[in-house]
């Protein structure tokens, strides 16, 4: 698992290089919310992506080494299953999310391709929508795993409320994780029915309401278990 992110950007890096040998020497390189093209750029540009992906990939590294390293100097066994149940969590969403990258460059590898091909400044494809449907994909898939992190500074619901303890991390994690999948799977229908700078606000819009309200959660079990804590 830890391996498949880099042999993506791999590809990813590869499958750049071989396309570019068939681009002309401008290309678009930016398209405004209405997905007409503002402006145009070297077909070199598209190496930055795979670059960008790779970049991603360190960071990932970096996460999973800090909880490999606390998991061995942990001498408590607790501690050190959840760091081992974080690094799994980790891992799979570095796979999810190098597949979302890999799935927009190629998309727009393709685009830039048929638009230079055929002469126009403007194809009847939505990259909102496409975007919007891969992120709504790629909650969905984030949101099934949430509830599996652990406590932990790193990843998941990061509040004083909800790591307060195992029980409010657990609770809050499970609220927000479910609440990501309802918002991921509300965005992909919304797809149907709205495109351009509109779904990217409604997107913007669902996660702003699962942030906030898995945050009045994780504060509503807080103070349930503080108030256990005080009897």
């Amino acid at each position: 698992m830890k391996k498949t992110p880099w042999i993506i950007s791999a590809l990813v890096a590869i499958i750049t290089a071989v396309a570019i040998q068939f681009m002309p020497d401008k290309i678009p390189a930016h398209y405004n919310l209405s997905g007409e093209i503002d402006r145009f750029g070297s077909k070199y540009e598209l190496l930055i992506y795979p670059v960008i992906i790779f970049i991603m990939n360190i960071f990932w590294v970096v996460i999973i080494k800090n909880f490999e390293k606390k998991a061995l100097n942990a001498t408590d066994e607790k501690i050190s299953a959840q760091c081992f149940s974080n690094i799994k969590v980790v891992s799979i969403t570095a796979v999810v999310v190098t597949l979302f990258q890999t799935a927009l460059h190629i998309f727009s590898i393709v685009k830039a391709y048929n638009i230079s091909q055929s002469g126009v400044e403007h194809l009847e494809i939505d990259s909102m929508k496409i975007t919007c449907f891969l992120m709504g994909m790629m909650f969905i898939v984030c949101g099934n795993f949430l509830p599996k992190t652990k406590n932990n500074g790193t990843i998941g619901l990061r509040i004083s409320w909800s790591m307060y303890n195992d029980t409010t991390w657990n609770k809050s994690n499970r609220f927000a994780g479910i609440a990501l999948m309802i918002s991921g799977v509300v965005t992909m229908i919304s797809c149907a029915f709205i495109g351009g700078a509109g779904i990217i606000i409604l997107m913007l819009m669902y996660l702003t309401v699962v942030v906030v309200a898995s945050s009045v959660y994780a504060h509503k079990i807080y103070n349930e278990e503080l108030a256990k804590t005080n009897k």
